[in-house]
């Protein structure tokens, strides 16, 4: 049986990372090609307005977390790579791994287009013998309704197909489970020294997995109630005008067609008989509106214009706040850089064997004490850390040891470093790198030897 080598699994876990980014940016793709047809979708009447306003956040949120977590599970796949790479070379194990390639990723902002859109006062107007009794039930409705729901069913009904698909997608739904398969194969490893930050930022990868697995199926069922709402809401108006208007014995031939589809049909009635019937239909209209379904969907809390909206659905959708923003969690992730043994600008600087012993100085002890501990005064999250507690003794005792290890230079800045390994846990690297125990640290002097600052690195 063959032993699996460590950074093997490294390699294995990275691949997976890889192939579920993959995944879910299939699984998006069809919601990024389409989101123009949506413009608009939801209409601008008192509640579809409101409805469109909530669906323009969460839709973005959502769709971003997923572009932000498939470049996360990207970017560490690529800091998995690195890490096997670097932990099969530093070992020299038989087979060696192959050199990886990696990246440097950065945050994509997902825009989409608004699902606000003025699709007019929700009565479509025929010239076909009724421009009387159409003037003056749009006047009316104006008066009771404001507008009437102006949605657009066809836009509507895409989105609301296309949310389903997402949300059903398999890549959506067990990502989070995959994730926990990839986190499952570091079981195996047989240093676990710096394994606590991998394992913690694949919780945070699966929690996000879950995260937006359960907020697309809550969005997808929310549009598609909108929608399904919309249709039914306008049969109904469209079943209450016509009843009302063969009570008044007004012949109707065909249908007379309400809301955003038409009015059909020829309408003789004298200018009495036409407000009777306008008032009649308008009072039909508020009663199924005010039954309807839709009426709860879009949350006015009454069918009358300038009623005040209360629109809770969205609610149940988790947060996304710190799946999509720069700062958050997935964030840190797509911005962490990786590094690669022999991949780094130290190897670069010439060698520099005459350069003075390191000297620590009260002043240098000082300056990296206030930098380089997690919470000092001037704690710098870009470069690694010492442990709390370390004293000027620590660090004297690290710069004599690095004094059998070559120095090269000088840097840009006109300094010499030495990068040494310590053969034991000295400190943790760099927040943007993992925050992983390490053995190794940097030491940079001025040309004199003097030291200027030190510091843990991968």
């Amino acid at each position: 049986m063959t032993l699996v080598v460590d950074w093997q699994t490294y390699y294995e876990a990275a691949k997976k990372c890889h192939d579920v980014a993959a995944s879910l940016r299939a699984a998006d793709k069809p919601l990024h090609d389409l989101k123009n047809e949506f413009s608009g979708m939801a209409g601008d009447a008192n509640g579809c307005r409101q409805w469109g306003e909530k669906y323009d956040q969460v839709a973005r949120d959502t769709m971003q977390a997923c572009t932000n977590l498939a470049d996360a599970l990207t970017n560490f796949g690529y800091a998995l790579y690195a890490t096997g790479y670097n932990y099969g070379i530093r070992a020299r194990t038989n087979p060696a791994p192959d050199r990886p390639t990696v990246q440097p990723m950065a945050i994509h902002k997902v825009s989409i287009p608004s699902s606000i859109g003025n699709n007019g006062n929700g009565v479509a107007k025929h010239d076909d013998g009724i421009a009387e009794f159409y003037d003056q039930l749009v006047d009316k409705i104006a008066e009771e309704f404001g507008k009437l729901p102006n949605g657009d069913v066809q836009k509507l009904g895409k989105a609301a197909d296309e949310w389903r698909k997402f949300a059903e997608n398999g890549a959506i739904v067990d990502a989070a489970g995959e994730i926990a398969s990839i986190k499952s194969l570091f079981d195996k490893i047989q240093d676990k020294t710096n394994l606590p930050p991998i394992l913690e930022k694949l919780d945070t990868l699966g929690s996000s997995a879950k995260q937006v697995s359960d907020g697309s199926a809550i969005l997808a069922g929310l549009v598609s109630d909108y929608h399904t709402s919309t249709v039914a809401a306008r049969s109904s108006f469209e079943s209450e005008i016509n009843l009302a208007v063969a009570t008044a014995g007004i012949a109707v031939a065909g249908a007379l067609v309400f809301a955003a589809v038409s009015f059909g049909g020829s309408f003789l009635a004298g200018a009495g008989a036409v407000g009777t019937i306008v008032l009649n239909c308008v009072n039909a209209i508020r009663t199924a509106y005010q039954s309807s379904n839709l009426i709860r969907v879009i949350g006015l809390t009454t069918a009358a214009a300038g009623a005040s909206v209360v629109l809770t659905h969205f609610d149940a959708i988790p947060n996304l706040d710190d799946l999509v923003t720069e700062g958050g969690k997935l964030g840190a992730i797509i911005i962490m850089k990786v590094l690669i043994d022999g991949n780094d600008p130290f190897w670069d600087l010439p060698a520099a064997p005459d350069n003075p012993a390191p000297g620590m100085t009260q002043g240098a002890e000082d300056y990296i004490l206030g930098k380089h501990i997690k919470d000092a005064a001037n704690y710098d999250h870009s470069k690694g850390t010492w442990p709390d507690g370390t004293t000027g003794e620590d660090l004297d005792n690290l710069a004599e040891a690095a004094e059998v290890s070559p120095a090269r230079g000088p840097n840009k800045d006109g300094n010499y470093e030495r990068e040494v390994d310590a053969g034991r846990p000295i400190g943790s690297v760099s927040e943007q790198l993992g925050g992983h125990v390490t053995s190794r640290y940097k030491v940079v002097t001025d040309r004199f030897g003097g030291i200027i600052t030190m510091y843990p690195i991968p």
